[in-house]
């Protein structure tokens, strides 16, 4: 079943393929040779997509073979799995896009040309090459107060990192490192703050493991509390010697 809503518009060459349900709201504005197709047209697996190609082949041309096909690909049922796909008012998809199963477009949203969602979009958000200046300036880097840069993609983060310091030397940049040997790289390119998603995860298990509670502020830079040890009992913080023997800083002791 398709559902358009009102006021909607569709370039040429667009392709809708509906096996369950698309649905599109008011105002939508699709551009010209869009993807939108609410099922997985062939199998992922090779034997499956095999039997496929030669129940195509066997049962659907059978003029094209000269072979007789087999009880198997007689009886074979083509299983198409299907997911819904809403397309909320007022969203804007851009030329050579692909729309995937299961996927819901929030209100007011962009997808930038050649893009490919798989996943939900939320409203008000554009979808689209992180390394294409134009998409970065159309998500509002002009007037942000501040990026977050979180791809997969070290190199990604580091290229968006330094275009985004080029274009707003002012901007508040906190990037994303998947490798640890990146982190200073990113630094350099001009992040502010840089989490290291090795040692985000390694917080993440000592807190579960331990029951502590350590918050990470930035890349090596950790809070966390401790019960004051006897041997510290009637010292001054400058007494202590914490600092010198451990590299950690006291920012506050609780009575």
């Amino acid at each position: 079943k398709i559902t358009i809503g009102n006021c909607c518009s569709f370039g040429s060459g667009t392709m809708i393929d509906c096996r369950d349900s698309i649905t599109m709201g008011d105002h939508v504005l699709i551009a010209w040779d869009v993807v939108i197709a609410d099922y997985d047209p062939h199998p992922i697996d090779p034997e499956e997509r095999a039997l496929e190609m030669e129940y195509a082949n066997f049962n659907i041309l059978p003029r094209f073979s000269g072979k007789t096909p087999g009880e198997e690909i007689k009886n074979y049922v083509p299983a198409f799995k299907t997911r819904p796909i809403v397309i909320q008012d007022r969203v804007w998809i851009g030329a050579r896009s692909i729309i995937t199963k299961g996927v819901t477009i929030g209100k007011g949203s962009i997808v930038a040309a050649g893009a490919v969602v798989t996943h939900d979009v939320p409203e008000r958000s554009i979808v689209g090459d992180a390394a294409d200046p134009q998409v970065l300036r159309q998500a509002g880097l002009d007037d942000a107060p501040a990026v977050l840069v979180t791809t997969h993609d070290d190199k990604l983060n580091i290229y968006a990192t330094i275009y985004c310091r080029s274009v707003r030397p002012d901007l508040l940049i906190v990037s994303r490192a998947t490798l640890g040997r990146n982190v200073e790289t990113l630094h350099r390119a001009g992040a502010d703050f840089v989490f290291d998603y090795a040692s985000m995860g390694a917080t993440s298990l000592f807190n579960f493991i331990k029951g502590s509670r350590i918050v990470s502020i930035a890349e090596g830079l950790d809070v966390f509390r401790v019960p004051v040890p006897r041997s510290l009992e009637g010292s001054t913080i400058a007494e202590s010697g914490v600092r010198e023997q451990t590299g950690c800083t006291i920012v506050a002791v609780r009575d």
